[in-house]
This record gives structure tokens, sequence and C-alpha cells, in this order.
């Protein structure tokens, strides 16, 4: 069936399809998981998306956090919650919704002299998101393999603005409203 290292011959056609070694490696790692089975049927002309997907995969092969195994089945839920396109469209309104707020804030009065729905609704956005961070890291791992959370440059970011987001709390640390206001970078 397998034809050399690259290259694999179609069982409905019988055409041989060539991959990349990144693609091959990939594929030859997910053997052993029977969720992650679909990985077999890629085609030589899989797009960027595909291989977005692959590399957000691969973080399921590794543990989270060094706590939770690769079979964890709340992580696999988490893992798949996140990656959702609707839990990802959600996230995007929210970052919206979000800018809204921020639109609304006048950084020359005090915080005092602001309508306090404004403070209420910075509370709620940072909770939110510091949630969807945890669900995140969870899901994917933090830091140290291929697919994690920080290995994304949206999630650096996201990881940057919810940190700031907590420290403007503090009483002795300024207000960054313009750094929040990045996250409608996201969507693109």
């Amino acid at each position: 069936y397998e034809m050399s290292v690259h290259g694999k011959v179609s069982s409905e056609t019988g055409d041989l399809a060539f991959e990349p070694p990144e693609v091959s490696k990939m594929r030859k790692s997910f053997d052993n998981y029977a969720d992650l089975r679909s990985v077999e049927m890629i085609d030589i002309h899989a797009d960027k998306h595909m291989e977005k997907m692959l590399r957000d995969k691969l973080a399921l092969h590794h543990r989270s956090l060094f706590i939770f195994s690769t079979d964890n089945k709340i992580r696999v839920f988490v893992f798949r919650l996140t990656h959702h396109r609707l839990f990802e469209a959600l996230v995007i309104i929210l970052i919206f919704a979000n800018c809204f707020f921020l639109a609304m804030d006048d950084p020359t009065k005090s915080e005092s002299e602001q309508p306090p729905y404004l403070l209420h609704m910075e509370y709620f956005f940072t909770a939110v998101f510091a949630f969807e961070m945890c669900l995140k890291v969870f899901g994917q791992g933090f830091v140290l393999h291929e697919g994690s959370y920080l290995r994304n440059g949206w999630n650096v970011l996201d990881f940057f603005i919810v940190t700031l987001s907590f420290l403007a709390f503090l009483p002795f640390f300024g207000n960054y409203s313009a750094i929040r206001m990045l996250r409608v970078l996201r969507p693109l």
C-alpha cells in the first residue's frame, strides 16, 4: 500500500500522491489515535486551512500542562469546542462588542466620572477572554509543543492583552484600553 516514504497509493483511484515530509511525519504520528484517523484521508492539495488543522491536532498528541493526558475526554471535548467555528464566531462577536464599549470610554474623565456600566463591562469582558484563554490552554497546552497555545501569534497577542487587562485593575497601573482595542485585528 505504501510506495515510498513520501508517497501513498490512493485506494480509490490507484494514483500515487506525493506529500511534503511534514505532512507525512504528522500522518505517522497520528496513526495510534483512533479519533484522528480522518487525517489518513489528506490529499496532496491540502490548503493552508488543512495544514493549520493538522498543526492544531498535533497539540492533542502531547500532554497539556504536564497533567492532562492525550486521551482525557474533557480535554478532547474542550479542544474540539475551542476549535469549532461557532465558538470562534462567538469570540469574534464578543471582540466587536468589547471594542464598542471601549469606544464609549472617555480617557479624559476619571474613573469616578465614567458611567458605572463601563467598568462592569470591562470586568465582564476581561473575565470572558480570560476564560477563553484558560480553555485553549487546557485543550492545547501552554507553550512547549507544536500546536500549543502560545505557538500561535494571535494567541500571543490575546495572552498579552488579557494580562494587561488584569494589570489595569491594579491601582498603580495605567489603563491600556488602546492595547485592548488590538483584539479587533483578530478576525483578520
